[in-house]
């Protein structure tokens, strides 16, 4: 490749970075787990109790409470700005996946998707935050980016869930599924921490 089509090539790219970069880095541990468990949850919850009645409306419970969420979560992203949520939910979201780490049973399973659920009040600041940190010349280009390049590592992510319990059995082995989750999400709510810089003007500190 010339020297004129990487340089063509980087000028092109050169918009990733601060905030944009940022997203996509902490979107990689974030789409590794959901794809990581995704296939397996309903059975995991299902092993620990709950009927498939239960199950189907614990993800209907779910939907309910991530669409009443999203209009507070959009007050909140433009009365106080974006970092504030997004960096305290991500963490929130983190934690609750200990109790699937721990559940003895289905109930814990359903206070710690109600809390993931209720931490999903940042979506509205997420894609604020990504809407003012990508150029309007490089829209199209941006979200691409952001939909295909987190999404590369979920390709291997139903394997290595199937080889843990495979090799583990079910239940102990959705337990380590569980923690690897707990992990990536803690690193990318460090990455959103450390690296994520506010975009809105005179945000208010959230009481």
């Amino acid at each position: 490749m010339s020297k004129n089509a990487l340089a063509r090539i980087k000028s092109e790219f050169s918009f990733m970075r601060g905030n944009l970069l940022t997203l996509i880095v902490s979107w990689v541990f974030v789409y590794f787990i959901y794809s990581l468990v995704g296939p397996f949850e309903s059975p995991f919850i299902g092993k620990l109790g709950a009927p498939p009645v239960l199950i189907g409306l614990m993800a209907s419970v779910g939907a309910v409470m991530l669409s009443l969420v999203r209009i507070p979560g959009a007050y909140i992203a433009d009365k106080y700005g974006r970092k504030q949520i997004i960096v305290t939910m991500t963490f929130s979201i983190a934690l609750s996946y200990l109790f699937y780490v721990f559940a003895p049973d289905w109930r814990f399973v359903l206070v710690g998707m109600i809390v993931s659920n209720l931490g999903l009040i940042y979506q509205p600041a997420l894609e604020a935050i990504l809407a003012d940190s990508v150029p309007p010349e490089k829209r199209g280009m941006g979200f691409a980016a952001t939909n295909v390049v987190p999404n590369i590592p979920t390709i291997f992510a139903p394997l290595v869930a199937g080889f843990l319990l495979e090799t583990q059995g079910f239940i102990p082995g959705m337990r380590i599924v569980y923690a690897i989750v707990f992990f990536c999400m803690m690193a990318a709510a460090f990455v959103r921490l450390f690296f994520l810089k506010e975009r809105l003007h005179e945000p208010r500190k959230i009481r």
